[in-house]
């Protein structure tokens, strides 16, 4: 466990607090595609002790520690009412880039999902959150609107397989139960990959799939009808080409 994750050498510029309680995992994004290096310099000057993430995981699939698993964070405001005393109990976990402007590439998917699944594992931990989870979102946007965090939520504590796992494909229109179409057999195939059916794609939307449409709207917080319109199918893996 954890043996993939890279040390870079990030000392700190004062030494870090031990972590004593670990409850909870926030998810962040650097707003940028700095490297950690440059985050660990930019946080020294700013008066912090170091890089304020334990965890950082690259564009390119790569995990490197931050300040490492241990320690105390500093990625939540330790003033602020909402998030006073959580950096002492929490993981804070960042990705390159800036998920505002852009969406995540499987391999970084890949390996967030890993990393948060293994540290939800190794100290028991059942809450994850994005930041702006924890802080609100008028104070902050972080980890982005583009940030799969229900996708790596879902991965981290059912064990489902991420979602960059998943083909992707166009969807043109509202698919419901009665349709034969070709349409039909592209989220078919994926929900069979994620375990919600157990036959291969079929071109026709009948019973049985759409029970496993609703199993997976409930499990990723979709509006439960059966129904794959924008946003069920953009969850499954879909790109939205119809009005």
């Amino acid at each position: 466990m954890f043996a993939y994750v890279k040390d870079l050498g990030l000392t700190p510029q004062r030494p870090y607090a031990q972590r004593e309680k670990s409850d909870l995992i926030v998810l962040h994004h650097f707003e940028s595609d700095a490297g950690a290096q440059a985050v660990h310099a930019y946080h020294i000057s700013r008066g912090h002790k170091g890089i304020d993430y334990n965890i950082v995981v690259l564009k390119n699939g790569e995990a490197v520690w931050g300040r490492g698993l241990a320690f105390e964070g500093g990625h939540t405001s330790n003033t602020a009412a909402r998030t006073r005393g959580v950096n002492a109990r929490s993981v804070g976990i960042a990705c390159q880039g800036n998920f505002n402007l852009e969406k995540m590439g499987a391999a970084q998917l890949d390996t967030l999902c890993r990393v948060t699944r293994e540290v939800a594992d190794h100290y028991g931990i059942s809450d994850i959150r994005g930041h702006r989870e924890i802080s609100g979102a008028d104070y902050t946007d972080c980890p982005g609107k583009h940030f799969p965090v229900d996708e790596v939520r879902m991965f981290a504590l059912r064990k489902e397989k991420p979602l960059a796992a998943k083909p992707t494909f166009h969807i043109s229109k509202i698919l419901k139960r009665g349709m034969d179409d070709i349409e039909v057999t592209h989220i078919t195939r994926n929900l069979s990959i994620l375990g919600y059916m157990d036959r291969n794609q079929t071109s026709i939307f009948d019973g049985e799939v759409e029970k496993a449409v609703r199993a997976f709207q409930k499990d990723y917080r979709l509006t439960e009808d059966g129904i794959v319109g924008k946003n069920t199918g953009r969850t499954l893996g879909g790109i939205w080409d119809g009005k």
